[in-house]
């Protein structure tokens, strides 16, 4: 049967000149109405102990850097994989799948690569004095969904093929400077994510609907036996908050204890370690109670009608055959890493903090007090990302003091959460307030009473307790006093 937009496309490009031959063809390809879904094998490689490692050492973006380098020499190298995007200390990738045979060895060589990017990054550690070795780990998530695209163009009325059903897509994103860069968006991408919130050092979780194209796909295969359910979690907005098994992949169950650290290996009588206690530990996995979950995982599939989200899957990967120029198969330069920076900016005397107020239009945190923030950019420091920012906002010339973070924050998005580092900075200038930013509705210095007098609910969380940390900070490291030093008002 022939596919009536394979049919269009191929019509189109009949038609065109020599001259002209690239654009018509791009421009056949980018009408979404000829274009089929596709089935997009995502991948996540996270680091683990980031916060802890970045705080014991000054050098972490180096650290940081080389693990974006390493992840992606591993995974894109082969020209298979393609950069999606960073998200803080998270690499992101995906892959047209165009077999059914392609799922399972795309799983095991993503396992593989994520434990020779944690080897490297040991190495590195081992190599240089400044870095803490035994910190840095990296974990894994895998999981699928059928995309729609999305050109960007006005969508045109067709009946013959409607993929409105499909609940996800790909369309660009961004402006002047990320041309061509697109995201994907839907139902079974939030459900990666949410995944990842339960992937473990090196393991690898499985999304459910991965595992039921799996069965389909890998059916017979030895290797499914080391894909098991180590526990059942209510995740936001998936499964109408019915219980969503966690699906790890390990190469060797038996031996699974190796990674895990010695305080999770204890004994719930012997744990004694507060905030530890209840959370996942070797004791609950890779043993009877283990396969006992993973024997209910039928039932929760077929519960959720995820056969549905799998013939979707295998419709668009056999279709892949018919179109081997797919517009989602061009590689665009990889996006850069989002991680954001703010300064808790103290007068000469530490008795006064810049806050600014959000703006009332703002998506996240509207209306409240903050930090002044920028995004960092790669090739650039922390220190002078800060001092850039701030000279732009404010017109504010500030000294940083220390290149160690004082904290840490997450930054809502969605349904990811940017992280966000806290430095300690000085102003040159505090006896009034800077001008407005673009991106505040105020800006105003704060003495204590009047920090004390803001209600929790007007600023961003945690705010009062990182202003008193900064303030610690800056006493043990002040400089001497002097007799010009203005004095607060």
């Amino acid at each position: 049967m022939v596919n009536p937009k394979k049919a269009q496309v191929d019509a189109a490009l009949s038609k065109r000149k020599h001259t002209d031959a690239d654009k018509e063809y791009d421009q056949a390809h980018n009408d979404e109405n000829a274009v089929p879904p596709s089935a997009q094998l995502f991948v996540s490689l996270d680091l683990v102990n980031s916060t802890s490692f970045k705080a014991r050492t000054e050098k972490w973006p180096v650290a940081l850097d080389r693990f974006y380098v390493k992840a992606e020499e591993a995974l894109v190298s082969d020209g298979q994989f393609q950069v999606w995007k960073h998200v803080g200390d998270e690499v992101l990738f995906r892959l047209h799948i165009r077999s059914p045979e392609e799922i399972l060895s795309a799983i095991l060589e993503t396992y593989n690569k994520m434990n020779d990017v944690k080897a490297k990054l040991d190495a590195l550690c081992a190599e240089d004095e400044d870095f803490p070795s035994g910190v840095l780990d990296v974990k894994g998530t895998v999981w699928i969904a059928c995309v729609r695209f999305e050109s960007g163009n006005e969508r045109q009325n067709d009946s013959q093929n409607d993929w409105s059903a499909i609940p996800n897509i790909s369309r660009q994103v961004g402006g002047q400077h990320h041309i061509g860069a697109r995201d994907f968006l839907g139902p079974h991408i939030d459900e990666g994510f949410r995944v990842a919130s339960h992937a473990d050092k090196r393991k690898l979780a499985i999304s459910a609907t991965l595992m039921g194209v799996l069965r389909q796909t890998a059916k017979g295969n030895a290797e499914l036996a080391n894909f098991q359910v180590v526990e059942y979690a209510r995740l936001k907005g998936i499964w109408g908050g019915l219980p969503y098994p966690i699906i790890w992949y390990h190469h060797d169950w038996k031996h699974i204890a190796n990674t895990f650290l010695y305080f999770e290996q204890l004994e719930p009588e012997l744990n004694d370690l507060g905030d530890f206690k209840g959370k996942r530990s070797v004791r609950n996995v890779g043993n009877e109670k283990n396969e006992k979950l993973t024997r209910q995982l039928d039932a929760a599939l077929v519960h959720n009608e995820v056969d549905e989200s799998v013939k979707q899957i295998l419709s668009a990967i056999n279709d892949a055959q018919m179109f081997p120029n797919h517009p989602l198969d061009k590689r665009r330069q990889s996006p850069r890493a989002e991680v954001h920076v703010a300064a808790i900016v103290l007068n000469r005397r530490g008795d006064k903090v810049l806050l600014s107020k959000r703006k009332e239009n703002k998506e996240q945190l509207k209306g409240k007090w903050e930090f002044g923030c920028g995004q960092l950019v790669q090739g650039v420091s922390p220190v002078e990302q800060l001092k850039k920012e701030y000279q732009a906002d404010y017109g504010l010339e500030i000294e940083v003091i220390g290149e160690t973070p004082v904290g840490a924050y997450l930054f809502p998005r969605s349904v990811e959460k940017i992280p966000g580092y806290l430095y300690l900075a000085i102003a040159q200038e505090s006896r009034k307030n800077p001008p407005i930013s673009r991106k505040h509705s105020e800006v105003k210095w704060h003495t204590s009473n009047q920090l004390k007098a803001l209600n929790l609910q007007d600023c961003v969380p945690d705010l009062h307790k990182n202003i008193s940390i900064a303030q610690r900070r800056y006493k043990e490291l002040r400089p001497p006093k002097t007799k010009q030093e203005p004095q607060s008002q």
